[in-house]
């Protein structure tokens, strides 16, 4: 049972849920807790969100590849070091 919450990637025991907010810092969906090792993509990809058309959404790095029929995704992108 320990080693299912263990996450080697920060190296401690950890439990994990995702938020989705609105741009004014409004909680609008909060996921079911998942063990550390699973990954942000696979939490967001099994949780039943829908929005509206048009609707711009702002991505963490970690979900890079998560596309949302009809929606704008945005993820942030590192600036070259040059």
């Amino acid at each position: 049972m320990q080693n299912e919450y263990y996450s080697g990637k920060v190296k401690k025991h950890i439990v994990k849920n995702n938020i989705v907010s609105d741009n004014k810092g409004k909680t609008l969906h909060l996921t079911e807790t998942y063990n550390g090792k699973t990954y942000d993509k696979k939490i967001l990809d099994e949780s039943i969100l829908e929005f509206a058309k048009n609707t711009v959404l702002y991505l963490d790095t970690g979900l890079q590849g998560f596309k949302f029929q009809g929606r704008i995704t945005i993820i942030p992108t590192k600036k070259d070091k040059f």
